[in-house]
């Protein structure tokens, strides 16, 4: 290693490199690569084997030179890694309500609209309801553009989404469902909770610690009152059935579980058929 005869300071990397060398026993030269240039050089070698030094090394005793014993490890890196608990299993009210249902969600009247088309037709609806509700009729055509450019609505579907403004516009202009427009009401409300399906999921297959299962979801419209709390789902089967299934009561029982701890009021919980104008109120439990 060399360096000029510029001034030398302890941080440079020669000064580094060489109180290194030197502490493996190197010597220090300085020596001038040519005798007409001014340049030194400070050279580091390895000292010959036959110096005082060297021959003081070889005399030392074989216990100097021995390698250390290793020092113990501590008991951190002794002790084994715990096994990874399980992740919790996540679950969604409308899918804990369809396994424990003993009749199947009805699907009435949508088997031409087709299983793609009826589902961008409910998340549509879903998604108009929310933002049109609390906005003045003179920005519901700019809402809808909103809308379609959000679920990237294409030129083929456009009759889906005219058909899905329609019907929530008839819904919000019916002075019968003007509770829809309140400024109280929360619209998609998310939630997350923890053990509250698990009555539902006791000795099912789908979830072996029910206590520890996630329910995570979100309910379409929440409206607290003077005495009660309204908790509505919104369903947009094209024709109703006669009675609310046992599915959508299990559904509603989920959400009453998740809410009930937020509010001090009691909650009424229902469904709102969209297509139809309807709203089915869930039977008491007796």
């Amino acid at each position: 290693a060399g360096h000029s005869n510029q001034k030398v300071t302890e941080t440079t990397w020669y000064e580094k490199t060489r109180h290194g060398l030197l502490a493996l026993d190197a010597t220090e030269q300085i020596e001038s690569a040519a005798p007409e240039e001014s340049t030194l050089t400070l050279c580091l070698r390895s000292r010959p084997q036959n110096t005082p030094q060297a021959a003081e090394s070889a005399a030392a005793p074989a216990s100097a030179l021995a390698t250390p014993a290793p020092l113990p490890l501590p008991v951190w890196a002794r002790t084994p890694v715990p096994q990874e608990e399980a992740a919790p299993l996540v679950l969604t009210p409308s899918g804990v309500a369809a396994q424990t249902a003993s009749d199947p969600t009805p699907r009435t009247g949508r088997a031409h609209v087709g299983a793609e088309n009826a589902k961008l037709r409910g998340t549509l609806i879903h998604a108009l309801l929310e933002q049109l509700s609390p906005k003045p009729p003179t920005t519901w055509e700019a809402v809808k553009q909103l809308v379609a450019t959000m679920h990237a609505v294409t030129k083929d579907q456009m009759p889906l989404l005219e058909e899905a403004f329609l019907e929530c516009t008839a819904l919000l202009t019916d002075p019968t469902f003007a509770f829809l427009k309140s400024s109280h009401a929360l619209r998609e409300l998310p939630f997350c909770t923890q053990g509250q399906a698990s009555a539902f999921l006791k000795g099912n297959a789908v979830a072996a610690n029910p206590e520890k299962a996630l329910l995570k979801g979100r309910i379409d419209f929440v409206l607290p009152k003077e005495e009660v709390v309204w908790v509505l789902d919104f369903k947009t089967d094209r024709t109703p059935p006669s009675a609310l299934p046992r599915a959508y009561q299990a559904q509603l029982s989920l959400y009453e579980k998740a809410l009930q701890p937020l509010f001090k009021l009691p909650l009424r919980l229902g469904v709102l058929w969209t297509k139809t104008k309807q709203l089915t109120w869930q039977p008491p439990v007796v």
